[in-house]
């Protein structure tokens, strides 16, 4: 609850919050259209569907769609694991009855049930990924949308033992015991066929977390032995060879502040979005699903995150809502190349709920030979060929000044020697 208070203090909180909030375009459409389902992020622990942030009015209203927005059990409201009396993933399936609800009630308010997409960020794009897995959930949708969170991410999952463990922690807090030992139980997963997906990720993910993690470095620069302390930080068993290692292939070779700074930042970024990302996407694609891939690139013209900060953590979600006044700061607004910014990207994601494709855009398919991503900026969008993520492959697939084999290297000897 604390972590959606520092979101939106004004939003009254209750254990009570299985409810969902729909927008349809007004008047009502007098053809079924398309339905986007928004599953927020928060680390599953915070957040909610009514965030200012998530308001589906404008995307609604600009693409004649169906926007719904759905809230699920957080916490250890959502999350405990304690078999068989509390089976653990409650909040998922949460999301999933809510998927059955809009499935089973959209023609109701002009939505089309055949063609239901969901889309997340963060946490929500891993819980999107968890449905494309989830036997039960593949009737309810027909396209899925991954922004900045796949499944396979170290943050989106944890075993049974390690969920166990703090479940009992949790328990033991509030004062009480067990009353009985209880099993532990694996379910098996067998593959389904996946669906399209769209997946892409920011183009500086880890620079909001390194300024939350290490309050040393604000709007200041960091020094070398800095660096190396981030690097232990997150990648905490590294032998101290291979942290000197990353460090030099990070930084490029430079002893330069900005250079360190940047270098802890895309560290982050590759180890917690975009290796999992690029891995995910294409594990998908080899079983013969259409996958296309974006990277949002635009700095905002204004922000209350330091201007070193770049394309956050979560930076495209207010263009892909039309909401882009509910993060500039107070007195401040955006520029009408952002505003026309915002109405592309709202199109691209209802384009892809309406067709589950993007021929009609710029995107091409994504493959695991040249990982071609459209950018999305200011400037027209293109594609890059090349790829800057740390698991994408040989030396050789890399270009155009990204870093290099340095990254293969490293992504080497972290799993050889850790």
């Amino acid at each position: 609850m604390l972590k959606t208070m520092v979101w939106n203090p004004r939003t009254p909180l209750s254990e009570d919050c299985l409810s969902l909030n729909i927008w349809v375009p007004h008047p009502q459409p007098s053809s079924p259209v398309p339905v986007l389902v928004w599953i927020h992020g928060g680390g599953y622990g915070g957040a909610t569907a009514s965030l200012g942030l998530f308001n589906g009015a404008s995307l609604a209203a600009t693409e004649n769609v169906i926007v719904v927005t759905i809230n699920y059990r957080l916490g250890a409201l959502g999350f405990l694991y304690l078999p068989p009396v509390v089976p653990g993933n409650l909040g998922l399936w949460d999301q999933q009855l809510a998927l059955k609800w809009i499935k089973e009630n959209a023609a109701a308010f002009g939505g089309d049930p055949s063609r239901v997409t969901i889309f997340g960020h963060s946490a929500g794009g891993a819980s999107v990924n968890f449905h494309l897995l989830a036997p039960k959930s593949q009737d309810l949708f027909a396209q899925a949308v991954m922004q900045s969170g796949t499944a396979n991410a170290f943050w989106a999952w944890r075993s049974p033992e390690e969920a166990k463990r703090l479940s009992l922690k949790f328990v033991h807090l509030l004062g009480c015991s067990e009353d009985n030992k209880i099993s532990l139980g694996h379910c098996l997963q067998t593959k389904n066929d996946f669906k399209p997906v769209l997946i892409g990720k920011v183009s500086d993910e880890g620079s909001t977390f390194i300024h939350d993690l290490f309050s040393d470095i604000k709007e200041s620069l960091i020094n070398q032995e800095q660096l190396l302390k981030g690097i232990r930080m997150l990648v905490p068993n590294a032998p101290e060879d291979v942290v000197q290692s990353i460090a030099l292939r990070y930084s490029e070779g430079n002893h330069n502040p900005a250079k360190y700074r940047s270098a802890l930042s895309n560290l982050f970024t590759d180890l917690a979005i975009a290796c999992p990302m690029i891995e995910a996407a294409g594990n998908i694609r080899k079983t013969g699903s259409p996958v296309y891939a974006y990277l949002f690139a635009h700095h905002p013209s204004r922000s209350s995150w330091p201007q070193w900060t770049g394309p956050h953590h979560d930076a495209e979600i207010a263009y892909i809502f039309g909401t882009l006044e509910s993060v500039f700061p107070v007195n401040q607004t955006y520029t009408e190349a952002e505003a026309r910014l915002s109405r592309k990207m709202m199109h691209y994601w209802a384009e892809f709920a309406r067709t589950g494709s993007h021929s009609q855009t710029n995107y091409i398919l994504f493959n695991q030979y040249s990982y071609p991503f459209l950018q999305l900026s200011l400037s027209p969008p293109s594609h890059s060929h090349s790829c800057n993520w740390l698991c994408c492959g040989r030396p050789e697939d890399f270009q155009n000044g990204f870093r290099a084999d340095t990254l293969v290297r490293t992504v080497d000897e972290i799993s050889s020697e850790i």
